[in-house]
């Protein structure tokens, strides 16, 4: 763990600031709309889907469609794994666009380490992706033609600190600050020309109704290097998500 941890510590403080000069880089504006929620079957198993709806040019044209479903078993109170599935369409967007929508159908497995310091909460959440995407081409009727699929593996480490800044004990209402960062690595075949992926840099506050819902707004710094090594994106992405949980295990209140 100490070693993922540094390796992830290098790649995104260290190759960014030599690799961010070389880029041709097009910032753009985007935000996503989120839903999430968790439904705890037993004690330690629980089922997470979620839905992003993400948006280029301020809501005004599709970036990507993001569907997620996992399970999620607890091994004790700081530690859980979990498998899940993704369903990802990118479209057509921004100053770089692709020539058609592309799918990619991801397999995954993560571990999830949370431990409490005072009033802080600290995240450190390690992803394991098997990537299957089209190769995409336009034919001569300008359609969308599927050619094969391409397989790719990536690892993400993301930490992430949560602090409380208003708390209502009796009625469990909570506003919190939380920012974390993300970075993405790719590692086997098909690859291209670049190892470091993406880093997410994100800011948020957040409002806990009750354990049921929460609702949290943030910035989020994405950048993105493309497969050629040259080009890359540097979006300012709002987003607005909403938290449900749900509890039908044995000893719900």
């Amino acid at each position: 763990m100490k070693q993922l941890l540094i390796i992830a510590l290098v790649c995104n403080f260290v190759l960014p600031s030599k690799l961010f000069s070389q880029k041709m880089i097009d910032q753009q504006n985007n935000a996503w709309i989120s839903a999430f929620s968790t439904v705890k079957l037993t004690d330690k198993l629980n089922l997470k889907t979620s839905y992003q709806f993400r948006r280029n040019d301020c809501l005004k044209t599709w970036q990507q469609s993001l569907t997620r479903i996992s399970i999620d078993y607890d091994l004790d109170d700081n530690l859980s794994v979990a498998n899940g599935y993704d369903w990802l369409i990118t479209f057509p967007y921004g100053a770089q666009p692709i020539s058609t929508t592309v799918n990619e159908f991801r397999i995954f497995e993560q571990f999830t380490l949370v431990n409490n310091i005072y009033q802080f909460n600290f995240s450190h959440r390690y992803r394991i992706e098997q990537r299957i995407t089209e190769k995409t081409v336009l034919n001569e009727n300008n359609e969308k033609e599927v050619q094969g699929y391409k397989f790719r593996q990536r690892v993400r480490y993301r930490f992430q600190l949560s602090v409380p800044l208003l708390k209502n004990t009796t009625k469990q209402e909570m506003v919190y600050a939380t920012v974390s960062d993300e970075v993405f690595l790719g590692f086997g075949k098909n690859i291209a020309k670049n190892v470091l992926d993406q880093n997410r840099i994100y800011f948020g506050l957040g409002w806990k109704f009750n354990k049921h819902y929460k609702l949290e707004a943030g910035y989020l710094n994405h950048y993105m290097i493309k497969n050629d090594g040259v080009h890359a994106e540097l979006n300012h992405t709002a987003q607005l998500s909403a938290f449900y949980n749900f509890d039908l295990s044995s000893k719900r209140k």
